[in-house]
């Protein structure tokens, strides 16, 4: 941790450490970037460890050999039919109808520095209250009785959150489907001699993502310093977050390596810069 840094919160060493993220060069990273309150540190952990994430799974499967993008697309399709089916089955007729989630937790916000204090409720509305299917509900003894059954060390979630994450996830599933055969859409064109590849390479996926970031952070918290520009303060923030990527992905061989290297060229974060500035 620098000199003089402040402890990181007990809720951002939490995401840190899900995200396989050393807590020291992220206290490094948090303190180039400016003066950010709690909740700037825990979106700036989020931010990185979504954009790491993304990346890691690019680079843990480029090195696949993958069918045609128009194969892609209809082995997609399919998966999105088969996940709204069996949603349907089990009483769910529209799946972005639990996308909120399930009776999710409710946050009491309250704001002292208003007279009186203002006192919110977070998410403002929760999602209308899902019924089951009868018959589905049948399943929720043979459900948790299975889970026993295979896995008596680790069956310790109840039947009823089972069920409840499998429609979330079949939900999830659905939407990522949709969402992913459109970003092969674009993606891939047709060209000379079948489909060629659009688009930045992971790398520079990457690189947007962070800088994104970046800007975000900054337009949400001004007193954290300059605005995104290509300048000095955003190439140090790229870096140092390269820098946190690599680390995350040590134990995946398709990581570029120069990604934890200072020589990371400046030409690839001008051009990622320029390429983000362009659909502001």
């Amino acid at each position: 941790m620098p000199p003089n840094a402040s402890p990181l919160p007990v809720f951002v060493l939490t995401e840190l450490r899900r995200g396989q993220i050393p807590p020291e060069p992220f206290s490094a990273l948090r303190a180039s970037f400016g003066e950010l309150p709690e909740e700037g540190q825990k979106e700036l952990a989020l931010r990185i460890i979504k954009a790491s994430n993304i990346y890691l799974l690019r680079k843990s499967v480029e090195k696949h050999q993958f069918p045609r993008a128009q194969q892609h697309q209809k082995h997609l399709k399919s998966i999105r039919t088969s996940s709204k089916h069996l949603l349907a089955l089990l009483g769910i007729r529209d799946p972005s109808s639990v996308a909120r989630g399930i009776y999710p937790p409710v946050e009491i916000r309250i704001n002292k520095a208003t007279t009186p204090p203002t006192v919110t409720i977070h998410p403002a509305e929760l999602p209308p209250t899902v019924t089951i299917h009868p018959t589905a509900t049948l399943l929720l003894t043979s459900l948790y009785r299975v889970a026993v059954d295979r896995r008596p060390a680790t069956a310790s979630v109840s039947a009823d959150e089972r069920l409840t994450t499998l429609i979330l996830l079949l939900s999830d599933l659905a939407e990522a489907a949709e969402q992913c055969a459109l970003e092969i859409s674009t993606r891939y064109t047709p060209g000379r001699g079948g489909v060629r590849r659009a688009g930045p390479t992971a790398e520079g996926e990457l690189l947007q993502a962070l800088i994104a970031s970046y800007a975000a952070l900054r337009k949400r918290f001004p007193s954290s310093g300059p605005q995104p520009d290509f300048d000095r303060p955003l190439r140090q923030f790229v870096r140092s977050s390269l820098k946190l990527v690599a680390l995350a992905g040590a134990n995946i061989p398709a990581v570029d390596p120069r990604l934890a290297k200072p020589t990371f060229t400046r030409a690839a974060i001008r051009a990622a810069f320029n390429r983000w500035r362009a659909n502001q």
